[in-house]
């Protein structure tokens, strides 16, 4: 691409939107051109997503041990944070489910910043954790958004569950944020995108966008995307693995 003359600005075209589509399809999860957005990483994306979905001085729930601008994003946007911790049993980690939803019942939690696969452990969540969750959120009124950058990086026997393809009502409350930047190395590139079902939140969401000016992939990023979530990216996931 960089024998091309010109590098200027750039329209998305649907191959890319097609990309994404096809990639997540892999994890039985039916994604729609109408609800991408795009950000310009994972991390940027739910920081816009604490400014969208809580208003200052809420409360936003988060996990630890768990990558550090979780616990950055509640305070920089004048938000409360709080934490339910895994608990390490076993030497694995897991949710302690009373502990969590507790935690939404005293601070009148009204986000939670959700790792899927969870970094920094590693662990890949079962299916019936992710439905024990997702329902304590449903009854609470709980905005979910799940990092699941790391859904590629799961090894043979285990297997990656999007939460939002569990049913309707979760996606309904649901944001997903992945990137190919982990898995093909790609960071450098600012390449983010965020999957919204729900036309309340998409709307809440590309408000935050617009007031800064996040508008789609700079040219590079649209090409790795793409290339990195084609056939011969596969292939290369595979070798990696």
């Amino acid at each position: 691409r960089l024998n091309h003359p010109l590098l200027g600005y750039t329209l998305t075209p649907d191959s890319v939107y097609q990309a994404i589509i096809n990639w997540q399809a892999q994890h039985h999860y039916r994604v729609q051109k109408s609800q991408i957005v795009f950000t310009h990483n994972v991390a940027n994306g739910f920081f816009m997503a604490v400014a969208a979905f809580s208003q200052p001085g809420d409360a936003v729930l988060v996990q630890p041990p768990i990558y550090p601008p979780f616990l950055k994003a509640p305070g920089l946007n004048n938000r409360q944070l709080v934490e339910a911790p895994l608990s390490l049993i076993n030497n694995r980690y897991e949710i302690d489910f009373i502990a969590f939803e507790q935690a939404i019942v005293d601070h009148q939690v009204k986000l939670f910043l959700f790792c899927n696969p969870q970094n920094p452990s590693g662990r890949v969540w079962l299916k019936s954790e992710l439905e024990q969750l997702s329902a304590i959120c449903l009854k609470h009124k709980v905005v979910i958004v799940s990092d699941e950058i790391h859904s590629d990086l799961v090894y043979t026997g285990k297997t990656h569950t999007p939460i939002a393809s569990l049913s309707e009502k979760v996606a309904n409350i649901t944001i997903t944020l992945n990137s190919p930047g982990k898995t093909f190395n790609l960071g450098g590139l600012h390449i983010g995108y965020a999957i919204i079902s729900n036309p309340m939140l998409k709307k809440a969401y590309l408000t935050i966008c617009q007031q800064n000016a996040i508008d789609g992939l700079n040219l590079f990023g649209q090409i790795a995307l793409e290339a990195a979530y084609s056939q011969q990216g596969k292939h290369w996931k595979e070798d990696l693995l």
